[in-house]
């Protein structure tokens, strides 16, 4: 019997895929995500237990929520995450769970993730040489996260995608290099633009940013043929490549064209829940759960929430507030 959607914004967006932020910690201190020497990351007592994560989850499942991400921060740094993954996958409406991961501690992981039936996993990988990644990253961990990543790939975990933030200094060589890796792996490369959530100024952001037309450009001189293919909402653009068993995909995250087709939430560690990645702020679920409220309640709250839905992230983003958010705060 076919689940009922009940989730509708006023513009007639049914949402069905619930991204999950289970940490704000990570392992890894990112450029165009934290500063060097991190932020103040809360409180375990402030972020979400696992039996409140996985009752949101099944709240949203009854409402029509069918797909859920497991983010962070660096998600893996939860011991619990297999546990929360084995649960999720049980709840009724939960069709496919999925994972975005640094990929430092993969390796660790994977069997049990592979024996929690997760579908997907997503790695962060924005460069492809050692010196560029310990610089993005501040971390000296390539040939770790690049070797967990090959494993990914032959571990028959039915979707692998490489997450590429599209930095200014990514050179037409690197870009080629990573398109590579879809001639022989079943893998989606997917290069997204920088955001601005590092709490750093403007000006680094705009000096750091490359636009998905260029990445566009680039690919077109480079591969002859490009097939288009409907990727995800987020996928605006994704093409296969003759002769290439993965897929590229590009998502003009900051320049926001694709927004018309969001059909997401945000559920942040500490519980609120957030209608666009862009909003200032959101329903607070935490305090709501924690004072015991009924799930009728609850229900109508991830309503609202959905309701409100701005039209784009445009709109949605705060516009001089002098706050500055990392995105580790928010979940990737």
């Amino acid at each position: 019997m076919m689940q009922q959607n009940l989730l509708a914004d006023r513009f007639g967006r049914r949402v069905n895929y619930l991204r999950v932020a289970v940490t704000d910690r990570c392992n890894f201190r990112c450029v165009y995500c934290m500063p060097e020497k991190g932020i103040r990351f809360k409180p375990a007592t402030a972020l979400l237990s696992a039996k409140e994560i996985l009752r949101v989850i099944g709240l949203a499942g009854s409402l029509g929520v069918e797909k859920v991400r497991f983010t962070g921060g660096e998600p893996l740094l939860r011991e619990d995450l297999p546990e929360i993954l084995s649960e999720a996958a049980a709840l009724p409406g939960i069709r496919s769970l999925h994972l975005t991961t640094n990929g430092l501690l993969l390796g660790k992981y994977l069997p049990a993730l592979k024996k929690s039936g997760i579908h997907g996993v997503n790695i962060s990988l924005d460069a492809l040489q050692r010196e560029r990644f310990r610089k993005i990253t501040r971390r000296d961990a390539f040939q770790t996260v690049w070797e967990n990543i090959l494993q990914t790939l032959d571990a028959g975990i039915p979707e692998v995608k490489i997450n590429v933030v599209a930095l200014a200094d990514l050179s037409e060589s690197e870009l080629v290099q990573f398109v590579a890796l879809t001639q022989s792996h079943k893998v989606t490369v997917r290069f997204i633009e920088l955001m601005p959530f590092n709490h750093e100024t403007e000006s680094w952001r705009t000096n750091a940013f490359t636009s998905a037309k260029r990445v566009l450009r680039l690919l077109n001189e480079h591969f002859s043929g490009l097939i288009p293919l409907e990727g995800s909402a987020t996928e605006q653009q994704c093409f296969a490549i003759r002769d290439h068993r993965g897929k590229v995909a590009i998502i003009p995250a900051y320049t926001r064209s694709m927004c018309g087709s969001c059909s997401r939430l945000r559920l942040t560690a500490d519980g609120k829940l957030l209608n666009c990645l862009y909003a200032e702020s959101g329903e607070e679920l935490r305090d709501l759960l924690r004072l015991g409220i009924s799930d009728e309640i609850l229900l109508r709250t991830i309503q609202k929430a959905v309701f409100s839905k701005p039209k784009n992230g445009m709109l949605a983003q705060p516009h001089d507030s002098g706050k500055q958010t990392c995105m580790t705060e928010i979940g990737g």
